[in-house]
């Protein structure tokens, strides 16, 4: 009788050694990592997918024609020529030094 007692004993002692380390352990992948988001409770970086609308889609655009084109505002007439087609990277020449 007295063995079976000191049995039982060490079987709640070991269950309960086993399961404050095992909720030891799984605690900490509960912590949070930043530690300003212990001083304040909403979440330091915000996922904002699915709350700001995505913006609208662009147009097709037509080719480009032969030109020359005359538009009409309101202060003047302008027209618009081709000075060259079929660069690959267009945008080189502008940021070129004189």
């Amino acid at each position: 009788m007295e063995r079976v007692r000191i049995g039982v004993v060490i079987a709640v002692a070991l269950t309960t050694i086993v399961s404050v380390v095992a909720g030891q352990q799984a605690g900490r992948g509960q912590q949070t990592p930043n530690p300003v988001q212990q001083k304040y409770p909403y979440p330091v970086v915000r996922d904002l997918r699915g709350v700001v609308p995505p913006g609208p889609k662009p147009l097709p655009s037509p080719p480009l024609g032969a030109g020359p084109w005359t538009f009409q505002t309101t202060e003047a007439k302008m027209r618009v020529s081709v000075v060259t087609k079929g660069f690959s990277h267009p945008f080189t020449g502008a940021l070129k030094r004189a």
